[in-house]
């Protein structure tokens, strides 16, 4: 919390069993936003699916991230999550506000159904079950609107986080951009250890070289068979279905 007040909210503790191996979610955040498309390619290139938080208002205006193309990239295998920005705010509530915590448990549910529902209209089918929190920032009305809502939500932070397979319904997510020795660091110790991270940037950001340099460390783990790169879909499955009630 540094030297600022902060509320914290505490999920109920739990032990389990760490999973066989490594997993980690990979996520291009807002591409739509900024109409860098390289990462379609370079992640089929290496193999691994992507998760990319789109903002459904501004990605039917985009030129080339398009809804046309996120949905064949769903059908590919890789994840589209929600992620409503001012945009979608807007629209929903006439609020001009980029951010949850400001606004009412009403007005938060209006954007989260707003950016839900227009997905879907698109025919998106599994990505709008999980939600990413605009500029990661939330409070206790987002959590609950959001557990009406979806499956998984993601919020923002920095850290060696290691959530289970059973972990909280906020799954912490870090970034570093461009991904550098320490963000290394941190896939080997989940590897290691056998736990479940996340990993997301923005195309604005990083470079395609950048991210194909770090994909290649990746795959070198999920060649060795000690990491999978999973989506929020796949922790779903995991979580519900094959991982200890």
């Amino acid at each position: 919390m540094y030297d600022q007040p902060a509320t914290i909210y505490l999920d109920d503790l739990r032990a389990v069993e760490r999973p066989e191996k490594a997993y980690l979610i990979l996520e291009m955040d807002n591409p739509e936003g900024d109409d860098e498309d390289w990462f379609f390619d370079l992640f089929n290139r290496h193999g691994l699916p992507f998760t990319a938080g789109i903002d459904a208002v501004n990605a039917a205006s985009a030129d080339n991230v398009t809804l046309d193309r996120l949905l064949d990239a769903e059908r590919r295998g890789h994840e589209i999550t929600s992620k409503p920005l001012s945009s979608v705010i807007e629209r929903a509530t006439g609020v001009d506000e980029a951010d949850f915590e400001p606004l009412s448990a009403d007005e938060q549910r209006a954007a989260m159904e707003l950016n839900k529902q227009l997905l879907e209209d698109a025919g998106f089918e599994r990505g709008v079950q999980t939600v990413v929190y605009t500029r990661n920032n939330f409070d206790a009305a987002t959590l609950e609107v959001a557990d009406d809502l979806h499956t998984f939500g993601r919020t923002g932070g920095y850290g060696a986080y290691s959530p289970t397979l059973t972990a909280p319904f906020a799954l912490p997510g870090d970034v570093a951009e461009p991904p550098d020795g320490e963000t290394k660091d941190r896939l080997d110790r989940i590897v290691d250890e056998n736990l479940v991270y996340h990993l997301y940037w923005h195309n604005r950001n990083v470079t395609e070289a950048d991210i194909d340099r770090f994909l290649t460390y990746v795959s070198e783990y999920v060649d060795a068979g000690e990491l999978e790169v999973v989506t929020y879909r796949d922790l779903e499955r995991m979580r519900f279905e094959d991982g200890p009630s």
